[in-house]
């Protein structure tokens, strides 16, 4: 039995095929997504370079990834309009935002430089990535360090006494930014007890100066990106001369002649107040004069007295074996100075 086909009116087609079409529209989305996916960097990384840089370098945040889709670079962190420096939504087509200053410059794989930095370009850039189904971000952050200016290097006194003066040398203008470091003779400095140093290194003191302390010295004033070194000064020592004793020395040279002084004018006052004995006594004090006349007769009393230079003691007449002694059959008003060795000084005889 045959099957009856259905007849249709002529001019009348046949309905689309709806379920056809929804899968071409899927598998065209998913291509899509799948070059969108392909075409983003999976991470976004940005290196700074130098960092930190100089004042008036220049520096480059250079992209890890070739970037072949739209993006943007921005001043700080934030990604709005005004933050802008450059806009590159497809290829030959770049803008310029609000943050360009004109020392910025686009390289072919979408990193950034930034030529002639100043200080105030310090802080931190962003770059978005626009991907579908999300954008992507990256940061980074450069530095930027003024050049040091070179140190000014003064002293207390570069004209020095050998164990007797010290020394200070300033480092200045200080930076709390910079690190300093001393050089003698364009060596680093090496540390001693005699040497000390600030906190910030900026001051140098010497103590008790020696003379192997001569030498030029310097001081060098560094940051990370330059360093400064003052001009030279030279120190120059000189020996301890003979008039610049040390205290102890001279404390024990004025007490040996004030010793001296005092022993020599006890033995004058000796010789003046035996003298003076002799003539209240009636016994002659002299020699005949050339008038002539008998010597007298020999004085048993008579006192010899001999003088020794008591400034400067002979080794063989110390100071301990000068003494006193009473003879044992003179008056007991007469004593008589004894010394082992005569000196510079004769012996003294009362005049005729």
């Amino acid at each position: 039995m045959e099957q009856k086909r259905e007849s249709r009116p002529s001019g009348v087609r046949n309905p689309p095929n709806r379920g056809r079409c929804s899968w071409t529209v899927l598998l065209l989305k998913a291509s899509l997504f799948c070059f969108w996916i392909q075409g983003a960097p999976a991470h976004l990384t940005i290196i700074p370079w130098p960092q930190p840089v100089a004042q008036g370098q220049d520096v480059t945040l250079t992209v890890q990834r070739v970037l072949n889709r739209p993006f943007s670079w921005h001043r700080g962190t934030d990604t709005s309009h005004q933050s802008m420096i450059f806009k590159q939504p497809r290829a030959q087509n770049l803008k310029k935002g609000p943050a360009y200053s004109g020392r910025e410059k686009l390289k072919p794989d979408g990193s950034l430089r930034i030529t002639n930095v100043t200080l105030s370009d310090t802080g931190s850039y962003t770059l978005s990535l626009s991907t579908f189904p999300f954008g992507k971000l990256a940061k980074a952050d450069i530095q930027v360090l003024a050049q040091v200016s070179r140190p000014s290097l003064t002293a207390s006194s570069t004209d020095t006494v050998e164990l007797r003066d010290s020394v200070i040398f300033w480092c200045l203008p200080g930076d709390p930014r910079e690190s300093v470091v001393w050089f003698v003779d364009n060596k680093a400095l090496t540390t001693s007890d005699r040497l000390e140093l600030s906190p910030s290194n900026r001051t140098l003191t010497l103590y008790n100066i020696t003379r192997g302390d001569i030498g030029t010295y310097q001081c060098e004033a560094r940051n990370p990106v330059s360093a400064q070194r003052s001009d030279p000064l030279t120190l120059t020592v000189s020996s301890l001369s003979p008039t610049h004793k040390p205290f102890g020395a001279a404390k024990s040279s004025s007490l040996g002649f004030a010793l001296a002084g005092g022993a020599l004018t006890a033995v004058l006052g000796y010789f003046l107040v035996t003298r003076k004995g002799r003539r209240k006594s009636g016994e002659p004090v002299g020699e005949p004069g050339p008038g002539g006349g008998s010597p007298p007769a020999p004085n048993p009393k008579r006192i010899d007295v001999a003088y020794v230079n008591v400034l400067k003691p002979t080794g063989s007449a110390p100071w301990s074996q000068i003494a006193l002694e009473i003879p044992p059959e003179s008056d007991p008003n007469y004593q008589t100075l004894i010394s082992r060795e005569m000196n510079i000084y004769d012996q003294i005889r009362p005049p005729a």
